[in-house]
């Protein structure tokens, strides 16, 4: 009898979260980043997204895309700032269009570190950001 072949994980360097549905931001972001370096874990709902949130797996940065949620994608980002394994972590706010002065406000009081359009090199912002982090 043969043993059962290992199953082989290589850990990934950064984690990254993404809340929201957007398969066409998605598709593109996993091919421009590296999976050798960074791993996507994408979330559309918003209980599986807290439960992401509250687990201990570690994130480098947690993105939200906008018009996922609109506002109560904000109330999440706020949770995360709650969470005393969260408070740290960069939160960044991916939008199609910009946001008003009034609402950039109101995104960074509720804890997000940057405001990213989807027309930006995301990729490349999140690279930048996660290089100053470590």
């Amino acid at each position: 009898m043969l043993a059962p072949a290992r199953l082989i994980l290589t850990e990934s360097k950064s984690r990254l979260l993404y809340l929201g549905n957007d398969l066409k931001f998605i598709t593109a972001l996993r091919q421009a980043l590296d999976e050798a370096v960074y791993l996507l874990v994408t979330c559309a709902d918003r209980e599986g997204a807290l439960l992401f949130l509250k687990s201990n797996i570690p994130y480098e940065v947690l993105l939200i895309d906008f018009a996922w949620r609109k506002k109560d994608g904000l109330e999440v980002a706020r949770l995360a700032r709650k969470l005393a394994h969260r408070k740290r972590m960069p939160i960044v706010l991916i939008g199609g269009a910009r946001l008003s002065r009034q609402m950039r406000g109101v995104a960074e009081e509720a804890g997000v570190t940057l405001c990213v359009l989807k027309t930006q090199d995301v990729p490349e912002v999140l690279r930048r950001l996660i290089g100053r982090k470590t």
